[in-house]
């Protein structure tokens, strides 16, 4: 896919280099990158990924989309600023895969307690209708058959958007999610179609990371 159409509709961004150079993946996290990849500089909470842009491109960047960065910009790299790098991420991340939460029918359940015991429930009611639905949360990630353990109740967007992805290649028809009060602040679900959306309720967990109620 051609950069100019994995950075199609975000807006805000200015480009220096091709923007018809083929990337081959999104990724966040430099020592993941490939030739062909686009690398996302996202600006953290204690570290700005933009410092590791010159090891995204030894390792092969075509791309690199950034917040703010001061450093050098070499030939041969396309160079793409956007005012929100993690928003930017999360919609090229769902341009690059084809938005495949629109393939399923995605159900996200938020909330302080209770997340986990409703995506199993939910999960449940979905099997009856014939097929296996994917499933997104604190204890595991499954589908087709296959599970893996959950870093993240949700994953970073670019993950969450290939993860969707391989769900909804594989067959899968419809997928339970839970959504972290953190997901959401980081807009990892942003360019997330969601057929349902559940809402548990609200205590006062996680004030470290939100300041307030």
């Amino acid at each position: 896919m051609k950069l100019s159409e994995v950075m199609a509709g975000i807006g805000g961004e200015t480009l220096r280099g091709d923007a018809d150079v083929e990337i081959s993946s999104v990724q966040y996290d430099s020592r993941r990158v490939s030739p062909g990849s686009l690398f996302c500089a996202v600006k953290g909470l204690k570290s700005d990924g933009a410092k590791f842009i010159p090891g995204a491109i030894k390792n092969g960047a075509s791309a690199v989309l950034f917040e703010s960065y001061e450093g050098p910009m070499p030939s041969g790299v396309s160079f793409v600023k956007a005012p929100d790098s993690r928003l930017a991420m999360a919609l090229a991340a769902a341009n690059f895969y084809g938005h495949p939460s629109g393939r399923l029918d995605l159900v996200g359940i938020t909330g302080t307690n209770g997340k986990t015991t409703t995506s199993y429930l939910v999960r449940s009611v979905l099997r009856t209708k014939g097929s296996e639905p994917g499933l997104i949360g604190t204890i595991s990630y499954e589908y087709g058959g296959k599970k893996f353990p959950a870093p993240n109740t949700t994953p970073e967007s670019a993950d969450l958007q290939a993860l969707l992805f391989e769900m909804a290649s594989g067959g899968a028809k419809s997928a339970v999610m839970e959504v972290s009060s953190h997901a959401v602040a980081l807009k990892r679900i942003a360019g997330c179609d969601f057929k349902v959306k559940v809402f548990t309720n609200f205590t006062q967990d996680h004030l470290d990371f939100h300041g307030t109620m």
